[in-house]
């Protein structure tokens, strides 16, 4: 249960935080990183504060990132001691949270601008052409810059990218359970083992998961993610 979840977030969370130290160490020697770094701390356009757009945007990307409004932070608080200093451990996350994304941008866009140097065009054409997969494509361009060792860290990264896929998807089954589990209690039903409670969300979710491996996938990707993740959490 909670307790082996616990024991995989360790390696789930801590090989993430050390392949992109790596990751942004390597990127920062390379050719035209100086230009990316630049245009990521250096570009700021104070005109685009007054945009709606902007601020709904920024805010729905950090209430998704923290998961404040989808029940999984109440969920896992739950499972905290009755006098542990919650405020604190809120603190320590949301802080870390933006830090580990503010550390991982310097290495994205350093990699953009080496990619911008090759290509003969500005950082801005460049992180613009990439659109939303954007860290993707700069991850698997990056792994050339590994020389003899492109190999193994490629399968690093990617693993990475699973394993972060991975605590997510523990976070959403944990919290469904919960609700299932709650719902079943308090309309008089004995609550399913937690194996079975298991199978039920998780079978549900690869069949929901199913739409998104389609041809319109992506298209339907956008529609969830404006309304879910922008209108239903502002």
């Amino acid at each position: 249960g909670k307790h082996i979840l616990a024991n995989v977030t360790y390696v789930t969370v801590i090989m993430p935080v050390i392949l992109i130290i790596i990751f942004v160490i390597r990127t920062a020697f390379l050719p035209g990183a100086g230009a990316g770094i630049s245009f990521y701390i250096g570009k700021f356009e104070g005109k685009e504060l007054l945009k709606l757009e902007v601020w709904a945007t920024a805010l729905s990307q950090i209430l998704f990132s923290l998961s404040p409004g989808f029940g999984t932070a109440i969920t896992y608080s739950s499972y905290a001691k009755p006098k542990e200093d919650v405020f604190k451990i809120c603190m320590i996350v949301a802080v870390t949270n933006s830090v580990f994304s503010i550390i991982g941008g310097f290495g994205i866009f350093a990699m953009v601008g080496n990619m911008a140097l090759k290509d003969g065009v500005s950082v801005e054409e460049k992180s613009q052409a990439a659109g939303p997969g954007l860290a993707f494509i700069v991850i698997a361009e990056a792994m050339d810059s590994f020389g003899a060792f492109k190999n193994f860290m490629a399968v690093l990264f990617f693993v990475m990218l699973l394993t972060l896929g991975l605590d997510s998807a523990f976070a959403w089954t944990e919290t469904l359970v919960s609700i299932m589990d709650d719902t079943m209690v308090m309309n008089g039903y004995d609550r399913f083992p937690t194996w079975k409670s298991s199978l039920i969300v998780s079978i549900a979710l690869f069949l929901v998961g199913l739409v998104y491996t389609t041809r319109m996938g992506n298209e339907v990707l956008d529609v969830v993610d404006h309304y879910v993740g922008i209108v239903f959490l502002l």
